[in-house]
């Protein structure tokens, strides 16, 4: 299976061809429900998961995130994912490549401490 992300090489995973790193995707939502930090498995997970490749947008095939790797769930147009440790000059260092613009940015915070600071 084959999936298909907003964001790519050419964008905040620039980390991929200039530092080398390996951004391992993990489930953010599905049908409409978070996992992030949760134990509780989608309903219609398997035990093995789902063996699929993540790409970019660009039909470019250097815009390759995860060439192969297990996902708890089928994706579905919707469905977010997240990337740990992505680093601090990913997306500065994107590209308008084949016209594409820069991924937009959501700000998170999850430290207590900090999100009162925020208030």
């Amino acid at each position: 299976m084959t999936d298909y992300l907003s964001d790519g090489v050419y964008g905040s995973f620039n980390c991929i061809l200039y530092d080398h790193q390996n951004p391992v995707p993990r489930l953010l939502s599905h049908s409409g429900h978070f996992y992030y930090n949760s134990h509780e498995r989608p309903i219609n997970a398997s035990d093995n998961g789902y063996k699929c490749s993540i790409w970019g947008p660009t039909c470019d095939g250097l815009d390759c995130i995860a060439p192969s790797f297990q996902l708890p769930v089928v994706l579905e147009v919707g469905d977010w994912l997240y990337f740990d440790d992505m680093g601090a000059y990913t997306i500065c260092a994107a590209t308008r490549f084949n016209g594409f613009r820069a991924s937009e940015v959501f700000y998170v915070c999850s430290e207590p401490c900090v999100a009162e600071l925020l208030e």
